[in-house]
C-alpha cells in the first residue's frame, strides 16, 4: 500500500467520522425548534388575572337534597349498611365459611320495594 493511498483512507475516514458527528449532533427532522407556548399572561392585553381568579358566585341549588356546591342540604338522606362477619377457614379442607349479619338503615322518605345483594 502506498503513502497517498493510506492517506486518502484517513482522509475519507476523518470526513465520514465528521459527518457521523454532525448528524448525531442535529435533532431529529421537526425538533430542532421548542413548540411556541400559548399566551398564559405577562403583559398580554387578553389576560387579566383579576378577572382569571376573582370569586365565583354558585348558581342555585337544582333541588333541596344537593346545594349548588354538591354538598348535602337539609332534607338529603343516604341509605346505610351495617355488616357484623364471623368468618373461619379450615385448613385441612380448606373449606371458609362465614356468619353475617347485615343491617339495612333506609332513611329516604319513600318505602324500598326491594334490596339487591351481591354476595
Amino acid at each position: 500500500m502506498t503513502h497517498s493511498c493510506v492517506v486518502r483512507r484517513a482522509v475519507a475516514a476523518a470526513v465520514v467520522f465528521a459527518f457521523a458527528a454532525a448528524m448525531a449532533a442535529q435533532p431529529p427532522q421537526g425538533q430542532g425548534r421548542r413548540p411556541q407556548m400559548p399566551d398564559t399572561g405577562g403583559r398580554s392585553a387578553t389576560y387579566d388575572p383579576l378577572k382569571t381568579f376573582a370569586p365565583f358566585t354558585m348558581p342555585q341549588p337544582v333541588n333541596a337534597y344537593r346545594g349548588a356546591d354538591g354538598a348535602p342540604d337539609p332534607l338529603f338522606w343516604q341509605n346505610s349498611a351495617d355488616y357484623e362477619m364471623h368468618a373461619s377457614i379450615d385448613p385441612a379442607t380448606k373449606v371458609l365459611s362465614n356468619a353475617e349479619t347485615i343491617t339495612y338503615t333506609n332513611r329516604s322518605p319513600g318505602a324500598l320495594n326491594s334490596l339487591w345483594l351481591q354476595v
